[in-house]
């Protein structure tokens, strides 16, 4: 195990998929960014890495021992320890805070300056093995949408696609068909003749299917007209909007 100092961490909590964890060119002023004072860095196995980044699974027992409280950063000029680490693969590199559990709770990219650098230190380092079992493939889930459909998106444009995907399933429930329409005509207003002798579930199909390809302005209007009519999402929408604007 190595140690890392003075790394600047941006952590993003409850990300489940990993690109939930932004880059380091996408990170916001408005992000929770900390300087973490010493970190320790492990490396470890593809399929380790994998189960730890696309998931908030239970870390094992014998990792949580060798990093607890082994990290240290400074708050009000407070020394405070916590079990935080940073993983690597070889190529790929993770920063990962269990909090106050045993599960990666929090989890973060790393500037290109300390990717570097963490690359260059395991180079030639046998990786630590530790035990764990490989969650099966689930159902489908688009509460947290597969890697395939964010691909070439920003991270505003992730988030805004996540949050259709969201509001969408929060309407099965109810199986409101004239709300669907609704927000099918914002989607696609060239279209809705064709989606009249729809029924709700065929309807959501369509529009699931169709929203999950690319991004364009229909995903903006979309995710407008459902925080419009969605108190849930509404205030996820606004959060988004006020961070874009911050950007341009």
């Amino acid at each position: 195990m190595f140690f890392l100092h003075d790394i600047w961490i941006n952590w993003i909590e409850g990300a489940i998929k990993g690109y939930q964890v932004p880059e380091f060119f996408e990170w916001h002023a408005s992000d929770d960014i900390t300087l973490m004072d010493v970190i320790p860095l492990i490396k470890v196995e593809e399929g380790f890495f994998d189960y730890v980044e696309d998931g908030i699974n239970e870390l094992p027992a014998d990792l949580m021992q060798l990093v607890k409280n082994s990290a240290c950063m400074y708050k009000k000029n407070e020394k405070v320890n916590t079990s935080a680490f940073v993983i690597t693969d070889g190529s790929r590199i993770l920063a990962v805070d269990p909090v106050d559990s045993d599960s990666p709770s929090k989890k973060s990219r790393l500037t290109l300056r300390h990717e570097r650098r963490i690359l260059e230190m395991i180079e030639g380092v046998e990786p630590l093995k530790f035990e764990y079992t490989p969650l099966p493939e689930g159902d489908f889930d688009f509460f947290n949408a597969p890697e395939q459909f964010m691909y070439g998106l920003t991270r505003i444009e992730r988030e805004v696609k996540s949050l259709i995907f969201e509001g969408l399933i929060l309407m099965y429930p109810d199986e409101d068909i004239a709300k669907l329409r609704y927000l099918y005509h914002e989607w696609d207003y060239n279209s809705v003749n064709s989606i009249i002798d729809l029924e709700f579930k065929d309807l959501m199909i369509r529009l699931l299917s169709e929203v999950s390809i690319g991004f364009h302005q229909g995903h903006k209007d979309l995710a407008k007209a459902i925080a419009n009519t969605d108190e849930t999402i509404n205030s996820k929408y606004k959060n988004i909007i006020e961070r874009k604007n911050m950007i341009g």
